[in-house]
């Protein structure tokens, strides 16, 4: 895979001890987790793209549609962080595929949340994602300057306020979250990261498909 000297470290926002706390707990998955995102640079072409947005909406939808049937999350809290239907909007975008994706024939079942906290891990995981999005962008820009032109809203969904919304999960994680909620929070956060890694790599075989076939 294509390498690139990158510094990921995430600050977490002052004062955001659970946070802070997830960041420290779930720090073996970080690397895998960029790794995955960054790994459409191997193959930074329009089909190569596509497949990239498809795998990423074939995972993160499921996964939004259950953080809004969530009783305890505020719909006005979620909201703003749902992010597949600009991604949807960026596959249309991008025409028909010339075959069947095979990406979408994949089945992917959705996370069970037994509760809020559950679902707030979930939600740190995905939205963690989001803090490279910018990074990833200017990456493919020189490369794929004409698709990014009409098809790069999910990348630039939060372009202007991504470290706002971090900060808002950090403080509404600290003003929910006690102890034992915390523990509950990190495994499931670990079995987030995992599940995420191993679809994306799932998802790199068949990109590797793809390119041995052209």
């Amino acid at each position: 895979m294509l390498t690139l000297a990158l510094n990921m470290a995430i600050a977490h926002p002052p004062g955001a001890r659970v946070l802070a706390a997830l960041e420290a707990a779930t720090a073996i998955h970080h690397a895998d987790a960029e790794a995955d995102l960054f790994r459409v640079l191997d193959d930074a072409t329009g089909p190569g793209y596509r497949q990239f947005l498809s795998s990423v909406f074939h995972f993160e939808y499921p996964v939004e549609l259950q953080l809004t049937r969530v009783e305890t999350l505020p719909l006005r809290f979620v909201s703003p962080r749902l992010k597949t239907g600009r991604l949807g909007d960026d596959l249309l975008a991008l025409g028909p595929p010339s075959v069947v994706d095979p990406i979408f024939a994949q089945p992917l079942a959705p996370p069970a949340f037994r509760d809020g906290f559950d679902a707030l891990a979930w939600m740190y995981v995905l939205q963690r994602n989001t803090l490279h999005h910018a990074q990833l962008y200017r990456a493919l820009a020189p490369r794929l300057r004409t698709t990014l032109q009409i098809a790069s809203r999910y990348l630039t969904t939060h372009a202007g306020d991504v470290y706002k919304r971090w900060h808002e999960l950090g403080a509404h994680l600290d003003r929910v979250a006690t102890p034992a909620p915390l523990a509950q929070m990190v495994e499931v956060a670990h079995d987030a990261f995992r599940t995420q890694h191993a679809w994306y790599v799932r998802t790199a075989a068949t990109d590797a498909g793809r390119r041995a076939g052209r």
